[in-house]
């Protein structure tokens, strides 16, 4: 890397950088409680992640009995704000994560964060973690407004 090509170099952050999939199956687990649904096991929440809480919430009361549209915000609501109060308690670099991020700043290229995780909740996962102040930005799912998020590339522009 002695002659790194980029000054900028942008992440993802759940199941790129961090693996935040227990603190998700916590979470969804908490919501799904909430609905008297099973819980999901750890080793399945993985097809339930991607596509935002709403999505997440969704595949899996639909695998588990169908979703109740009229108790479906309320849900999701609940599944946000444990989330967000329990954002960190099971998150970590994935293997070798921290040390990449060291050699990028020892190299002077600046490192951004590219999400669709809501803005709020990737900032305050990085402020956990105590590790906020080595991106350069965060954008998140909801930074840019609606209709912006990936896979468009709002996100990516704004970022260089």
């Amino acid at each position: 890397m002695a002659s790194f090509p980029y000054n900028i170099v942008g992440f993802d952050l759940d199941g790129t950088l961090l693996d935040t999939s227990r603190d998700l199956c916590v979470a969804l687990n908490h919501a799904l409680a909430l609905a008297g649904r099973p819980p999901v096991p750890f080793a399945d929440v993985t097809r339930h992640v991607g596509g935002g809480a709403a999505q997440m919430l969704r595949s899996a009361l639909t695998e588990s009995g169908g979703v109740d549209e009229a108790a479906f915000d309320g849900l999701q609501a609940e599944l946000v704000a444990f989330y967000a109060e329990n954002i960190a308690h099971h998150t970590a670099f994935f293997p070798g994560g921290a040390a990449m991020l060291d050699a990028l700043d020892a190299h002077g290229v600046k490192i951004a964060i590219a999400t669709n995780k809501k803005e709020a909740l990737a900032v305050r996962l990085f402020e956990e973690l105590g590790i906020l102040h080595r991106f350069a930005c965060v954008i998140g799912g909801d930074t840019l407004g609606p209709g912006r998020a990936k896979p468009k590339p709002d996100m990516l522009h704004e970022m260089v």
